[in-house]
């Protein structure tokens, strides 16, 4: 089959395909082919660009379906990208480049300069609305100073255990089982703890805490609790964190005394709520 050009309206007369393109070089398998209402450029016998009848345009595919997402008019399809450090690369026109890839089931959008964050912003001013700070951390609406950025969320289990100020001897246990939420520098503790056997005669002292309290004094804080202890009757009970530390002392006052470490009874049950602070 021959090749017409004519003239303004271009080459006509084969489509060619994606193995063996109508406009081609020497390469046979790399050129330009041609279907209904589509354009296909091939490289290395496979399409590498589609642009087909609606205009949508795939990159790496030749198929720009969007039927996943609901309906089959999409715009940009880009596919096969590689899972490591291959997809789409932006560049500012320095030295500070730019990936979106997707790879393992998982979306990454990545800085590889130094120094750099990532932005989202919104309105027709691009206005930021949270930022990710390229040494970690989550600010939010302009926010850009790293000690106020959101770096760390957890949550886990804890096994609270009965010390005191002295040797506080063998505590046998019948149950321990404790909570946290750790939000940033910000921990809530929750916690049951019932013992059977063990001395009294150490202050009260629960240790085991998923994280050490801030060794600051001005970061002290108190919590609730419940608790069966015989020996000791109180008004109040409270525990108290100690700073630099991963435990909390139990202090209990009655009406119109101070407040003092109390001692813990040979059997008991507590249950106890506490939020601290770790920096």
């Amino acid at each position: 089959m021959s090749i017409t050009i004519n003239g303004s309206t271009g080459i006509s007369g084969v489509d060619g395909s994606v193995s063996t393109p109508a406009i081609r070089g020497a390469d046979s398998d790399t050129g330009i082919s041609f279907g209904t209402n589509e354009v296909k450029i091939n490289t290395n016998g496979t399409a590498a660009i589609n642009i087909d009848s609606t205009q949508q345009t795939g990159f790496g595919t030749s198929s720009v379906s969007f039927s996943q997402f609901g309906s089959n008019t999409g715009g940009i399809a880009v596919a096969d990208l590689g899972a490591t450090n291959t997809g789409i690369k932006l560049s500012d026109g320095n030295y500070h480049n730019y990936l979106v890839q997707a790879g393992n089931s998982n979306l990454y959008l990545s800085h590889y300069g130094d120094g750099g964050d990532i932005i989202f912003g919104t309105g027709s001013s691009g206005n930021e609305r949270a930022r990710i700070l390229y040494n970690g951390g989550l600010t939010f609406n302009g926010d850009t100073a790293a000690v106020n950025a959101l770096d760390d969320y957890e949550e886990g289990t804890w096994s609270p255990t009965i010390t005191g100020g002295t040797t506080p001897g063998t505590v046998t246990y019948s149950y321990q089982a404790g909570s946290y939420v750790k939000v940033g520098g910000k921990v809530t503790l929750t916690w049951y703890v019932q013992w059977s056997s063990g001395t009294g005669s150490g202050t009260f002292t629960i240790g085991g805490l998923p994280f050490a309290t801030a060794n600051d004094l001005s970061r002290i804080t108190t919590g609730s609790v419940m608790m069966d202890s015989v020996s000791y009757s109180a008004d109040y009970v409270v525990p108290y964190s100690q700073y630099g530390t991963t435990e909390m002392l139990l202090y209990g006052t009655t009406a119109g005394n101070s407040w003092a470490a109390i001692p813990y009874d040979a059997n008991g049950a507590i249950i106890g709520h506490l939020t601290y602070r770790t920096n």
